[in-house]
């Protein structure tokens, strides 16, 4: 759905030039002209969303302290036709998402290896309060202007201390198909963890290095992409990334379809990537 002008206006009156960036099942998203914070993410949930989701996402945001996830800016509530609904006020990023960045061609091995330093930064962040992003995917990464990368939306995150959303035995989890590890796919609430992140994060790297999605590639049925995440590994990247060939090692550590056979931790998956990062001079 698309919330009507005049009642965006009228609600968010401090933000001017409000326009649509993009919508999704639970809420829509907007840019616009803060008048004390300049260019800010303005994101409205439908009311028929759920509410807790919609705090939850706040939540997350706020708890995980890290220069790669955008820090909540403002939270409320307002009255609409349609009902009350949530909303929140991010700073914009300049910048654009992956999904955009590599419909043009695959990334360059520096901008790879700068990539996974990043985002491994914010999953580790993350994995220091408990909290796991479920949907770590090109659409959900920023590249700045500056070279830096940011990861955004955390609408699906779970904090591994409360009581889940999603239902036990729900025939499907949340996340995106063809990046979601088995685990998820599989709802197994209580396998999920850093892990989880870490293989949808080596299959964006992966997409990003090769322009291409295996788990995805050709179109295929959703049956077809489970099988192929349950029964066939992530292929290792055609080319070296750096000049030990270490971050290839990385990448099949992180995506290992069995979780307890992937690296440990996002933290130890960090450590792995700054020592990659430190001898290519990456920062």
């Amino acid at each position: 759905m698309s919330f009507d002008p005049a009642w965006m206006a009228s609600s968010f009156p401090d933000i001017v030039g409000i326009t649509e960036i993009k919508r999704g099942g639970q809420k829509s998203v907007y840019g616009g002209t803060h008048s004390s914070d300049g260019q800010v993410v303005l994101k409205v949930f439908h009311p028929s969303a759920n509410p807790d989701r919609a705090v939850r996402e706040v939540e997350a945001a706020r708890t995980i302290l890290c220069p790669r996830i955008p820090r909540v800016l403002e939270l409320g509530r307002a009255p609409s036709n349609l009902g009350e609904v949530v909303w929140l006020r991010e700073p914009r990023i300049p910048g654009q998402d992956l999904r955009i960045v590599i419909g043009t061609g695959p990334l360059p091995p520096a901008d790879l290896m700068r990539l996974t330093l990043h985002a491994l930064e914010a999953l580790a962040a993350a994995e220091q309060v408990r909290i796991v992003h479920r949907d770590v995917k090109p659409d959900n990464v920023i590249r700045g202007a500056d070279g830096s990368f940011w990861l955004i939306d955390f609408g699906f995150a779970r904090h591994l201390d409360l009581e889940s959303l999603t239902a036990s035995g729900a025939e499907h989890a949340f996340g995106t198909l063809g990046y979601s590890p088995l685990e998820q796919c599989q709802n197994r609430k209580d396998d999920i963890d850093a892990r989880t992140d870490l293989f949808s994060l080596g299959v964006t790297i992966h997409e990003c290095a090769t322009g291409v999605n295996p788990y995805r590639a050709g179109s295929p049925q959703p049956a077809e992409v489970f099988r192929r995440v349950e029964q066939e590994p992530l292929p290792p990247l055609p080319n070296p990334v750096d000049a030990d060939d270490c971050f290839r090692d990385l990448l099949l550590a992180m995506t290992r379809t069995r979780r307890e056979q992937r690296i440990d931790s996002a933290a130890e998956a960090l450590k792995w990537m700054r020592e990659i990062a430190a001898h290519e001079n990456i920062n």
